[in-house]
């Protein structure tokens, strides 16, 4: 079977894993050494039904590579490829999460954000993605023993503790604070307004915090997504609670990373004690 008739054949909306030459996709041959030289490869293809393909046009345009020191981002223009390069130390945090047919990963760093979307109806090559990036982004040497960490007992979310039990099986991880569901009022609009649940969740070496594709909404608006943001502790500087320049109901939750941040909107009442007590713990 030729090269194109097999890429053809196993097109789909799934992401694929490059397990060998013959499976890069014709317009990143010209990156072919680059991506034989990663631990881990994927390619992400073009979203189109598969009624409107034709033998030999371009299905994919983005491919992702990891090796043992950086993300290789490569995406396909008219005429040429870019190439971006990312160290796992420059990472101050990243996000990963779908909702129903869309999935996004997002990196992060001082300078600027790449975003890959996706198909998460095949999920583990995303998994095994994130499983990579995880074990090498986060300084080893900065660690919290989870077990001795103060834990938010009060409230909990059934849908969260089931994406916890199923994604972290193998670490230990205390569910530090909890932001719960809220309905409010907020000036100038007819409806009620929704502060979506947020998880701030200790691994031994990272703050994950799992929270819904929109934070806030209006009551009739749909949310079936929801989103991971893993943060290791060593890139931390400092968490704020700040005002919310766009809806005064909320207050910002900023994790800094010097002149950087990442917010989730919580209560008026939401209290950051726990999550300070657990940065002085490193």
């Amino acid at each position: 079977m030729d090269i194109l008739q097999k890429e053809y054949d196993q097109f789909g909306p799934w992401v694929l894993v490059i397990r060998e030459e013959e499976d890069i996709p014709q317009q990143f041959l010209r990156v072919k050494d680059d991506i034989a030289a990663a631990r881990y490869a994927i390619k992400i293809p073009i979203n189109v039904e598969r009624r409107n393909l034709r033998k030999g046009m371009p299905l994919y345009n983005t491919l992702l590579a990891l090796t043992e020191e950086e993300i290789l981002l490569f995406q396909r223009t008219k005429y040429a490829v870019d190439k971006t390069v990312i160290p796992y130390g420059d990472l101050l945090y990243f996000q990963y999460g779908h909702n129903l047919l869309l999935g996004e990963l997002l990196l992060a760093t001082a300078d600027h954000f790449d975003s890959v979307i996706f198909n998460p109806v095949e999920i583990e090559p995303l998994e095994e993605v994130l499983r990579i990036i995880r074990r090498s982004f986060v300084n080893n040497d900065v660690t919290v023993d989870v077990k001795t960490l103060p834990e938010n007992r009060d409230e909990k979310s059934h849908f969260y503790e089931s994406l916890v039990l199923a994604d972290f099986r193998d670490e230990e991880v205390t569910p530090v604070e909890y932001q719960p569901y809220r309905e409010y009022r907020s000036e100038g609009r007819r409806k009620k307004q929704v502060l979506q649940d947020t998880l701030f969740l200790a691994t031994a070496r990272e703050l994950v915090v799992i929270n819904r594709d929109k934070p806030t909404k209006s009551e009739d608006d749909a949310d079936y997504g929801y989103r991971y943001t893993f943060i290791p502790y060593d890139r931390i500087t400092g968490i704020t609670l700040d005002p919310d320049e766009g809806d005064e109901s909320v207050l910002d939750l900023s994790v800094h990373f010097g002149e950087s941040r990442v917010v989730f909107p919580v209560a008026p009442d939401f209290s950051q004690e726990r999550l300070t007590a657990l940065l002085d713990r490193l």
